[in-house]
């Protein structure tokens, strides 16, 4: 294998061993599970010395705070009082025109200042700044500001880390937020609640289950011939697209293709904007680069459409929160879906597009980034998010012409299984709305650049019928066109 291989070995055994050991002395009960970081045992020693009314002063990377395999050791300090000041530093200093705090280490890197006392010692707030780029903002009091010990269990129920304001205002918004509506899931008692009846289902690992996928060159050598739909049949075999995060925007599982250009070894694969052209042809479906076997597809038999996320965001994004609705086929793991409970199903025909506006709001948008600390919007953090839950009927029935679908593709109306289903009360209000608005559907542009998103890109646009391609037939058949698309919307789920 080589030096460079026998070094990573080595280096993989002795962290290995450090694990072990750390775990069978028992003097590391909160920071000594899963991979050891070295800096947090000084931190968890440090706490099991200092004396019951004694005060530590730390300067340790951020995780010790953020991270989920910190989460049990912030929870308690905070939740027992006992954390008298976090201020977080970037070690760039933008703001400063100064170098970095240590200028050996990279730019980005997050530390901070964690003051907290022994067993007897308790502080009635906690004083915290996040993103500092010198030691003067501490005296500034839109930057610095007080949290009580309860907001940490407020803002983040299911690990009890703590959430990262930029400002004052960020605080009080996501406080106040957090004081009227509920958390997706919340774990933090003794019954799990949800504020709606899903699940997190993270279909395929792009590593791991690469041996699963196909291009379309691999397919076609194989025998495979494509079909409508954007699939690919030989006899009774059937493969489907595999989605990408960086092929929707949102409300739009259209917005980009993938190409591939084997020159770029670091990101091959890059997306390519739909262009206006191409969405106003309810037709065109975006090309992606693998697609797997219908058969290894976990969704539920009888529905057609899923409410899906990218994974990969930041809070620095035009937007961190992007959702859309998605037709039965693959997803990787950079675009994992909410699906319903088994007992739910029916309930989720109705509602997952109110729950996929609901992730594309704002005010949900806000959240996020708060919660975002890193590149990734994962189960872990998504499902402590506060969300409306689903509203009432005539909450609802205000939201759903304005809940818009800029994905509007053919591909929804191949089989009976019918999952836009419209009340009776909207079919018509809405059968009207779409006569006026087909014309502007058809130059209707996607939303912008994939790296960020606008939900009012587009006009509403009249919803197609869905409905669930079946793994067992593909149709070659012409598919409907736009001139007899039925003129009634009904509600995408």
């Amino acid at each position: 294998g080589g030096p460079l291989a026998a070094g990573f070995d080595a280096a993989k055994e002795r962290a290995d061993q450090l694990g072990r050991v750390v775990r069978a002395s028992g003097g590391f009960p909160l920071l000594g599970g899963g991979d050891v970081n070295l800096y947090s045992l000084f931190v968890e020693r440090a706490m099991s010395l200092v004396k019951p009314g004694g005060l530590v002063g730390l300067l340790t990377p951020s995780g010790i705070y953020a991270d989920k395999t910190a989460s049990r050791f912030f929870k308690k300090l905070a939740g027992e009082g006992r954390i008298g000041g976090l201020f977080d530093f970037e070690n760039r200093r933008p703001e400063t025109g100064l170098a970095p705090f240590f200028p050996d280490v990279a730019s980005r890197f997050k530390f901070c200042a964690l003051i907290f006392g022994g067993e007897e010692r308790r502080f009635d707030r906690l004083w915290c700044g996040f993103f500092l780029h010198d030691t003067r903002s501490v005296d500034d009091p839109e930057r610095c500001f007080p949290l009580a010990p309860d907001d940490f269990a407020r803002v983040n129920p299911n690990t009890g880390t703590a959430p990262v304001f930029r400002s004052r205002r960020d605080a009080d918004l996501t406080r106040r937020i957090y004081e009227r509506h509920p958390v997706i899931v919340d774990r933090s008692g003794d019954k799990e609640r949800r504020a709606w009846p899903v699940r997190y289902h993270r279909m395929f690992d792009m590593t791991n289950d690469s041996g699963l996928f196909r291009a379309a060159a691999e397919l076609e050598s194989a025998g495979f011939y494509p079909v409508e739909g954007n699939r690919w049949k030989k006899g009774a075999e059937l493969c489907l697209p595999l989605y990408e995060g960086k092929m929707v925007q949102a409300f739009d599982h259209r917005a980009a293709g993938v190409v591939v250009n084997p020159e770029n070894l670091n990101r091959p694969a890059q997306p390519r904007e739909a262009t206006p052209h191409q969405h106003a042809d309810p037709n065109w479906q975006p090309q992606p680069q693998f697609y797997v076997a219908a058969d290894a597809i976990q969704w539920p038999a009888d529905l057609g459409w899923a409410v899906a996320f990218r994974d990969v965001t930041a809070p620095t994004n035009m937007r961190t929160m992007i959702a859309t609705l998605v037709p039965r086929a693959g997803f990787g793991n950079t675009l994992p879906l909410l699906l319903p409970l088994p007992e739910h199903e029916n309930s989720y025909r109705e509602e997952a597009w109110l729950l996929a506006a609901c992730l594309n709001s704002f005010a949900f948008d806000f959240v996020a980034r708060q919660k975002v600390q890193g590149q990734h919007l994962n189960c872990s953090s998504s499902s402590s998010y506060r969300s409306s839950p689903p509203p009432t009927t005539t909450a609802a029935s205000a939201i759903r012409p304005r809940a818009i679908w800029c994905g509007t593709t053919s591909c929804a109306s191949r089989t009976p299984r019918t999952t836009w289903r419209p009340s009776p009360a909207t079919s018509a209000s809405t059968a009207r709305r779409s006569r006026g608005t087909r014309k502007r559907a058809a130059t209707c542009a996607p939303a912008s650049t994939p790296s960020t998103s606008s939900s009012t890109a587009c006009p509403a646009r009249t919803p197609p019928t869905s409905s669930t391609p079946s793994p067992s037939s593909a149709a070659t058949t012409k598919p409907p066109s736009a001139a007899t698309a039925p003129a009634t919307s009904s509600s995408p789920t």
